[in-house]
């Protein structure tokens, strides 16, 4: 047996096999081969990134893929055995139908979609933008058609963004343009031909030096080091040369712009024209140094007109001093020798002489307090108002006054000064209450926002609206000198007080309706 065994391996003869034995072998690795192909094709079905719906000859779904779910929200089920159009809106129906008839009588490879604006209809009724590839397999009732459909919402919104943004560049008013890395000019729109004067045929290849002026030529190298580190430009203000040589004023930014690698490739340089912004810069630094110059000449005039007006009415106090006492003393040692006429005259130019006395010192104070150095410092309100009140309420002992005084926040000043303010606020609401039987003055305050706001009110003969503007004013007064006495300066010098301490007054009032007086002083 060995012997018979060893000599068959010897000559290289094969056993004999059994008959048939070779045929079924091979049909079982034809229908593994082919089953391994099947799962192979069911797979890329599946897992395909596009929708895929395989409709028969009639144009009825007979298979779709996940992927043809996700697109359509259909489920599989829901699909299967339904027409096509189910998938198409509503208003390509018909056309749709028809199309598909004559396919079928003639079906082949087909790609669909670019251009053709082809729109599928999801469960929900949405409608996107499509691709189709048509691939048929088979024959007669065996027709089998394959839809390869791809969504490209996403192109469609692209291509919409780059149309919206194309027309944006070429209507805007500023220069956009587009560079090489080496600074060759790859792009220029209209608003880049208004600012420039090129056009884009003559701009488009040229070097960004034409642009910039031999003196700025040191800009270019700075700018493409920048760009090519990825840095980018804002507002960098310069000056460039139009085609007809004029300098332009452009306020720059420069934008690197990358791949989709992220690899820096050119950049962007959007130029807008601030010729007229700078003109009018230039105008208004000017006219600001014109009324510089104007201003100081004005203080000047005020200190001089102050020395004068201080000065006059200093030399002219000693004079009205001695009249006064003269007429005073003639009054007294010499009336019998006057008679009543001659005593009359007298007692005029007394009154006129302490009139004219009492103008003299308030111009004297006017002037003091415009040029009287300030001393800053806390103040307690309500202890500078009781002392102002308490020495108005000597002087007119004989008064019935109501005084209604609250609470004042405390203040920042000069206290001699704001104390000036107080006496003679108060001193006009005792005057201009004095045809009133019963006076009332209210004086308060309150704090708003950064500033600190006082008032006196009261009573009396008020004013009308209409000129409240000339109350502050000097020497102006609203109520004849034969009723109310005074000079009109006290308000003036309560004005400039608050002025000086960057604050401000005003009033309100109405005849025979009482008046309040405000002034503010910052916290």
């Amino acid at each position: 047996m060995e012997n018979r065994e060893n000599s068959k391996k010897k000559d290289g003869r094969k056993k004999p096999t059994k008959s048939g034995e070779g045929t079924v072998r091979l049909k079982g690795l034809q229908e593994a081969d082919a089953s391994k192909s099947l799962e192979i094709y069911q797979s890329l079905f599946e897992f395909l990134p596009d929708a895929v719906v395989i409709v028969d000859g009639e144009g009825r779904i007979v298979q779709a893929n996940s992927q043809a779910e996700r697109t359509f929200g259909y489920s599989r089920e829901e699909m299967i055995g339904k027409l096509v159009e189910t998938l198409i809106p509503d208003r390509s129906v018909k056309q749709h139908t028809e199309y598909r008839k004559a396919y079928m009588l003639k079906p082949q490879r087909r790609s669909m979609g670019i251009g053709l604006q082809l729109y599928g209809r999801r469960k929900d009724g949405s409608e996107f933008p499509l691709d189709i590839a048509l691939i048929p397999v088979g024959v007669g009732k065996d027709l089998r058609v394959a839809g390869i459909i791809r969504d490209y919402t996403w192109r469609k919104r692209g291509e919409e963004a780059a149309f919206r943004l194309a027309a944006i560049v070429e209507s805007s008013a500023d220069a956009i343009v587009g560079l090489t890395l080496d600074g060759i000019i790859s792009s220029w729109n209209e608003g880049a031909k208004k600012i420039y004067g090129y056009s884009p045929e003559e701009a488009t290849g040229s070097s960004l030096s034409i642009l910039v002026p031999p003196d700025r030529a040191h800009e270019i190298p700075e700018i493409l080091n920048k760009v090519r580190q990825g840095k980018r430009l804002t507002n960098f203000e310069t000056v460039r040369t139009a085609k007809d040589g004029r300098l332009i004023h452009v306020s720059l930014t420069l934008s690197p712009i990358r791949d989709e690698a992220g690899n820096i490739v050119g950049f962007s340089h959007i130029g807008r024209d601030i010729t007229d912004r700078k003109q009018a810069e230039e105008e208004i630094k000017e006219a600001n140094e014109r009324l510089g110059q104007s201003y100081q000449a004005c203080e000047a005039t005020n200190k001089e007109l102050e020395a004068f007006t201080y000065s006059a009415s200093h030399d002219l106090r000693a004079p009205l001093v001695a009249v006064g006492g003269l007429v005073r003393l003639l009054l007294e040692e010499y009336s019998n020798s006057l008679d009543a006429r001659g005593g009359k005259f007298l007692q005029t130019i007394q009154k006129v002489t302490d009139q004219m006395r009492q103008l003299v010192d308030d111009l004297l104070s006017l002037s003091r307090f415009g040029r009287q150095a300030l001393e800053i410092s806390k103040i307690d309100m309500d202890e500078l108002a009781k002392s102002a009140i308490e020495e108005l309420k000597l002087i007119h002992s004989g008064r019935k006054l109501e005084w209604n005084i609250r609470s004042l926040p405390s203040a920042r000043g000069d206290p001699v000064m704001i104390r000036q303010v107080l006496v003679n606020l108060l001193s006009n609401a005792v005057k201009f209450t004095r045809s009133k039987p019963e006076a009332v003055i209210e004086l308060g305050g309150k704090i708003e926002r950064e500033t600190t706001v006082y008032y006196v009110r009261d009573n009396g003969v008020g004013f009308d609206m209409g000129e409240a503007d000339k109350l502050f004013e000097v020497f102006r007064r609203l109520h004849p000198s034969k009723e109310f006495e005074g000079t009109g300066v006290g308000l003036a010098i309560v004005k400039r007080i608050i002025q000086r301490h960057d604050g401000r007054v005003w009033a309100e009032g109405r005849v025979n309706g009482g008046a309040t007086f405000y002034f503010s002083l910052p916290k």
